[in-house]
């Protein structure tokens, strides 16, 4: 189950109760994968290594690898290292919104590269792509971007 924590730290042992509610209704082969981005308290990798610590090593990480500078995403792996499950892919320029994995094969090779020597071997799914919250947003652009940036994903790990 991925899930999100808000954006209150005055919330956080609110946000870790309902956490350990959902877990204890949830199947016991159920994994719990905190997305840790932007906008949430979970933003910055100390900080959430903090928040989860009372946890312990219940809770996977999920992190968007592919919009962090080089620095920020080792920092991630430092923080949480194996605990690093999940992977959301999405090239995302700030004012320009999302581009193609497949546009720059050569970029999304290097990335899947650094994951590598950082440790990670977990699983990796397309999040967004090329042609997402334009104004002239296209279904079927989507879908063939999509397609075309998760069989590059498939050809080059």
């Amino acid at each position: 189950m991925k899930f999100n924590f808000g954006n209150d730290m005055k919330l956080v042992d609110i946000y870790r109760a309902n956490l350990e509610r959902w877990r204890k209704d949830l199947p016991a082969d159920c994994r719990l994968l905190c997305e840790c981005h932007g906008g949430t308290i979970m933003e910055d990798p100390a900080r959430a290594a903090e928040i989860l610590k009372p946890l312990g090593s219940r809770v996977e990480i999920v992190v968007h690898a592919f919009t962090l500078e080089q620095e920020a995403l080792e920092n991630w792996f430092r923080h949480f290292g194996n605990h690093i499950t999940h992977i959301h892919a999405a090239w995302n320029v700030p004012g320009q919104g999302f581009t193609a994995l497949h546009a720059d094969p050569a970029r999304t090779q290097a990335r899947l590269d650094l994951l590598r020597r950082l440790g990670f071997s977990g699983t990796i799914t397309l999040e967004f792509t090329g042609g997402c919250g334009t104004q002239d947003e296209d279904i079927e652009k989507l879908f063939d971007n999509a397609r075309q940036d998760a069989a590059l994903l498939r050809a080059i790990q």
